[in-house]
This record gives structure tokens, C-alpha cells and sequence, in this order.
């Protein structure tokens, strides 16, 4: 896992994006998420709109991601930023978290190991992705708040 430092600085980063949305609202996870599962693996395909800035998660373990279509700049670690434009695909890491600013509109895909054929979204979750740390960014994030600024 990233140490607590990095983390705590992409939570405060999401913070003050939630707290200057000015009434703006883009829910990733429900209206730009397609998710699908086949044998052992799930996917997860997000189109995000140019002109946004998106956090993620710490992934828990390794896996391929894909850019199908668009250009971002991508923040891994605190390291600089890295321009990426599709066709791209990658690898994530575990422990991994990013910053993501969306040039153009963007299709990004990942691919998570799902062993037990699991398609209750929470227990896929628990085997891939950290728990929120910071208390405010996961209450305004549950209470489908999301993470935009234009």
C-alpha cells in the first residue's frame, strides 16, 4: 500500500473538488459505468467526459487497464504526470492510486480478477479496492456527490 502522506493529499485533493462542484454533478459510477463479468473476471468500463479531473481508488491488486478512446494526463504516486493517449493499455499495480484530467472525451476499462464468478458489487469491491480512509470525502461520495470541476 501508498504511503498515508500520498493518500491523505489525493483525499484533500477530492475534497476540495466535492466542496466546488457549484452545483455541477458527474456520477461516474452510475452514469458512465458499464460493468460486465464473464468466467473469473470483472470489467469495468467508464466513459468520462473531457475537461474532468478524476480520482480512483488504492487497488488492492494487480490488474490490466485499457484506453480505448481519448487522452488524459494521468498522476500515479505523486510522480508527474504522464500524458497517455489511446490506444493504450497498462498495468495497475497494487496499492496504486491515480489523478486522471480527461483532455477529450475518454472510454478507460479495467480488468479485475473475479475468482468466485461474484456479482454482488460489494464483495467485488471488498477483493479489489481499499475502503475509503478519510470520513468526508466517503460520506459526500456515498451520498453520490461526485468529483468534478470544470
Amino acid at each position: 500500500m501508498k504511503p498515508v502522506k500520498l493518500n491523505k493529499r489525493i483525499d484533500e485533493l477530492e475534497a476540495a473538488m466535492i466542496k466546488n462542484l457549484n452545483g455541477k454533478k458527474l456520477d461516474i459510477d452510475n452514469e458512465y459505468t458499464t460493468d460486465f463479468f464473464t468466467d473469473g473476471m470483472y470489467v469495468r468500463e467508464m466513459k468520462i467526459p473531457a475537461y474532468n479531473l478524476v480520482t480512483s481508488r488504492i487497488h488492492k491488486v494487480e490488474h490490466p487497464f485499457v484506453l480505448s478512446k481519448g487522452h488524459v494526463t494521468v498522476w500515479v504516486d505523486g510522480g508527474p504526470g504522464v500524458e497517455i493517449k489511446a490506444p493504450y493499455t497498462g498495468i495497475t499495480k497494487p496499492g496504486t492510486r491515480r489523478v486522471v484530467y480527461t483532455h477529450t472525451n475518454c472510454v478507460w476499462t479495467t480488468f479485475h480478477p473475479n475468482p468466485d464468478n461474484e456479482k454482488d458489487m460489494d464483495l467485488v469491491e471488498a477483493r479489489n479496492i481499499e475502503p475509503y480512509e478519510n470520513e468526508l470525502v466517503k460520506e459526500l461520495i456515498e451520498n453520490n456527490i461526485s468529483k468534478q470541476i470544470n
